[in-house]
């Protein structure tokens, strides 16, 4: 097999050949899915001693994808997006109505914003419930 790679905005475009045979060019995604992303999360709120639980409200749509429980009692809700993908303004109206409500919401949608959301509430948690 011999791909041709080209990088554009973002994408790998590869032409894929293989047994002299071409098979087309393929879109292969650089950036980091959803799905990746959440189970990060997921595995790095463990690795703390803490849980992200999925949020499942069937009458409310707009609501945070995930529910972060640190280990000493702090609580902030997640929304979690692919590699810039930004909420719909359904969610934003919601996120709102949430943090005038004093609920703290982040929108996490790479890996390092992961490790950086949870550095950054850890440091509050143990400051605040110990």
């Amino acid at each position: 097999m011999k791909p041709k790679d080209n990088l554009i905005q973002g994408r790998i475009y590869s032409n894929v050949t293989f047994d002299n045979k071409n098979y087309g060019t393929v879109a292969i995604s650089t950036k980091q899915s959803e799905k990746d992303v959440e189970a990060y999360l997921r595995k790095e709120m463990r690795k703390i001693g803490g849980e992200a639980s999925k949020w499942l409200c069937p009458h409310h749509r707009g609501k945070p994808d995930r529910i972060c429980e640190f280990p000493y009692g702090l609580v902030i809700f997640a929304e979690v997006k692919s590699e810039g993908e930004k909420p719909k303004p359904r969610q934003l109206r919601e996120f709102k109505r949430m943090r005038e409500r004093h609920q703290t919401v982040e929108i996490l949608d790479t890996k390092q914003k992961v490790d950086a959301f949870i550095e950054k509430y850890r440091e509050r948690d143990i400051a605040i419930f110990t």
